[in-house]
């Protein structure tokens, strides 16, 4: 680790709020661009008061530190004083538009219908110009909404084998969920929980034309979430997402089919990893990097 940092963020920290997403802009080696998402409240310092906004943010890099006074604010999403359920992760799609996942922003007892209603933007998959703007083709028109009716989706990837956008959802207690995200589309935040598998479940289902059903469900708060192209682990894991799941310090391996739309298997490739998983990624080593609690580790083959 550098010692100094690259930069330093003054944030509203309580619950899920703080720093919570980094992106490298598509040309950053011309532009040297580095996008941040991260929940503020107007304060000057850390804090662990509740956030009034989750931004976008962009600086500049030279080198190992940021230029100084090179913040650029992209966008500003107001919210509820609230804390809880944030989202916060930021990804650059394949059209090189930017990608920002947002949570119900409530606490686990008070499900937030605003995830349902596409005038807020509370639960749902924000997409944007790298300028903030809302591009012309987005799926609602003069809205930031790409898809809605997500409770809090931790982190997604975008499949470089198909270019399909995957996240993962932290539900209830046993209905957290893998999603394949698509332009438009509903999730049942929160009128469905996972697996549309009680009565009024299936009549949200089958009265709303853009629901979406999970491809999976997932294991206790999963987190991060990459697909791996490397041979590093066997050849026969080259093309598979892994999922860190935080509670049990577990990483799931996922196969799909040749479509890359359906789950064929789940499996645990790991557990029994400490600190709590924050998040998980790909290195150019082919192996796997956790963000915990405590550390920064790498998953080595034995």
């Amino acid at each position: 680790m550098q010692a100094e940092p690259f930069a330093d963020f003054a944030v509203a920290n309580a619950g899920d709020a703080g720093l919570l997403g980094v992106a490298l802009d598509p040309d950053f080696e011309t532009n040297h661009y580095i996008y941040f998402a991260l929940t503020q409240n107007g304060s000057a310092t850390d804090n662990a008061l509740s956030r009034t906004d989750t931004r976008v943010v962009r600086l500049t890099a030279a080198g190992n530190t940021a230029v100084p006074n090179s913040e650029q604010v992209i966008v500003v999403i107001p919210g509820s004083p609230l804390p809880g359920h944030e989202g916060g992760n930021v990804h650059f799609g394949p059209d090189g538009k930017l990608y920002l996942s947002i949570g119900d922003r409530r606490f686990n007892n008070f499900p937030n219908e605003e995830a349902q209603q596409l005038d807020k933007l509370a639960g749902r998959m924000l997409r944007l110009n790298p300028d903030g703007t809302i591009p012309a083709d987005n799926p609602y028109p003069d809205n930031m909404t790409f898809a809605y009716g997500l409770r809090n989706s931790f982190d997604f990837t975008f499949d470089p084998l198909s270019g399909l956008l995957l996240a993962t959802e932290n539900g209830p207690s046993g209905e957290d969920e893998l999603n394949l995200i698509e332009s438009g589309m509903n999730y049942g935040w929160p009128d469905v929980s996972g697996v549309e598998d009680t009565p009024d479940e299936q009549t949200f289902a089958a009265a709303t034309p853009n629901y979406r059903s999970p491809l999976t469900i997932l294991g206790r708060a999963p987190t991060g979430i990459d697909v791996n192209l490397a041979d590093a682990y066997g050849a026969e894991f080259n093309g598979d997402l892994f999922v860190a799941e935080y509670v049990h310090g577990t990483v799931k391996r996922i196969h799909l089919t040749a479509d890359r739309r359906t789950v064929f298997s789940v499996d645990t490739f790991a557990d029994g990893i400490p600190g709590g998983l924050n998040d998980l990624a790909f290195g150019p080593d082919g192996l796997i990097y956790i963000s915990t609690s405590e550390s920064i580790a790498r998953l080595v083959p034995q």
